[in-house]
């Protein structure tokens, strides 16, 4: 409950470690990313992109993203945060034709 009281922080940005820098990449149609994110149990991170998107957790070795994950909507900013079960992410566009993604770390205050 206390992540939805929580003002975020971004934590990315020019000074951020390579696991904790701001994400972003056009993505091609029909398409998964690489996984995205690695190391970071526990952190939080906004997700937005210019189409439909689907997204999948897991850890080192995980499969492809695809159309049956979880869907995200298109301008729909998401807010997450990975678990001692995942460390990464990958993203699925399921559209026909590419699309932009955001990706920030983000830290709670206080």
């Amino acid at each position: 409950m206390s992540t939805f009281a929580a003002i975020f922080d971004p934590i990315g940005g020019s000074t951020a470690s390579a696991a904790t820098a701001d994400l972003s990449a056009a993505l091609g149609a029909t398409t998964s990313t690489a996984e995205l994110l690695a190391g970071q149990k526990y952190v939080l991170f906004a997700i937005n992109a210019t189409g439909d998107i689907n997204i999948r957790f897991g850890n080192a070795g995980m499969p492809a993203a695809a159309a049956t994950d979880f869907r995200i909507p298109a301008g729909v900013t998401a807010t997450y945060r990975l678990n001692q079960n995942h460390d990464r992410i990958r993203i699925f566009n399921p559209g026909a034709s590419s699309i932009n993604y955001w990706i920030q770390p983000m830290t709670s205050s206080g």
